[in-house]
């Protein structure tokens, strides 16, 4: 295959992922990473992209396409004079983000490029208040609570953004949030129980119930483990005035090398 046949390939495979790009909107900063994938070492990259964009079907599209890789270099450089304090509230650092972005990329270009990761950031945000208040809330209340709040923050991008959260990120999320506020160790386990067997299949519901079961047997050997060391140093203290540093420190480490072999063999 010659030069002009591969590059041939290579803008069509571009051009297949900004189909894919246009078809789920909202995430077009990734798309552009993707594309860049297909360029060449030493090769103008943005020249092959906008080669793409030029025969894509959609010029509407595609003009927006080349507005966002237009403009994301001025983006990416504005950030770089952007210092914000880590003890600013991550929503505060979030929102001045994505104003910077409005800025300087527009407010189309800054949806068709991050849409989705602002209502994924929305979602987070929300959560995090929705969780504050769960105490004041009934488990059915907490979770219809949390289904709207899906819904209202993923908009436009649900397909993508319940794909992204997955099965296992619902399970978590709904677990945490059934669990916020209950102490009882019997209820917890009832809740979890119950939750797993409405999202997974029983194989993997005991399967998780057998790692549960596990790691508490480690975490009480642990704990043992750790009493048992406290417990040594006690009687090693009483007896230090009697040994030579070599003898008290020979009998210490024997000590709790049997320690070890008998908590962890």
């Amino acid at each position: 295959m010659g030069i002009l046949a591969r590059r041939t390939v290579r803008v069509e495979a571009m051009q297949s992922l900004l189909a894919a790009a246009q078809a789920q909107p909202g995430n077009l900063a990734m798309t552009l990473q993707q594309l860049r994938q297909h360029c060449l070492p030493d090769e103008d990259c943005d020249a092959l992209i906008r080669a793409a964009l030029a025969g894509y079907p959609d010029a509407e599209f595609a003009a927006l396409a080349e507005q966002a890789l237009t403009r994301l270099p001025l983006y990416e450089l504005a950030m770089q004079d952007v210092v914000m304090s880590m003890s600013t509230p991550p929503r505060e650092r979030y929102d001045a983000i994505h104003a910077l972005r409005e800025q300087t990329l527009g407010r189309d270009v800054t949806e068709a490029l991050f849409g989705q990761e602002a209502a994924w950031a929305e979602y987070q945000f929300r959560y995090g208040d929705l969780m504050e208040a769960a105490d004041a809330l009934s488990a059915a209340d907490r979770i219809a609570a949390l289904n709207a709040l899906r819904d209202s923050s993923f908009g436009d991008y649900a397909d993508a953004l319940q794909q992204v959260e997955g099965i296992d990120g619902r399970y978590q999320r709904e677990l945490a949030l059934l669990l916020a506020g209950i102490d009882d160790a019997s209820t917890r386990a009832q809740i979890t129980r119950d939750l797993r067997q409405h999202y997974y299949p029983a194989d993997v519901v005991a399967q998780r119930e057998q790692r549960d079961r596990q790691q508490q047997l480690n975490d009480q050997r642990v704990l043992d483990y750790q009493q048992a060391v406290a417990a040594l140093q006690q009687d090693m203290a009483a007896v230090r005035e009697t040994l030579s540093d070599q003898a008290w420190q020979q009998q210490y480490e024997q000590a709790l090398g049997q320690l070890r072999a008998q908590y962890f063999p």
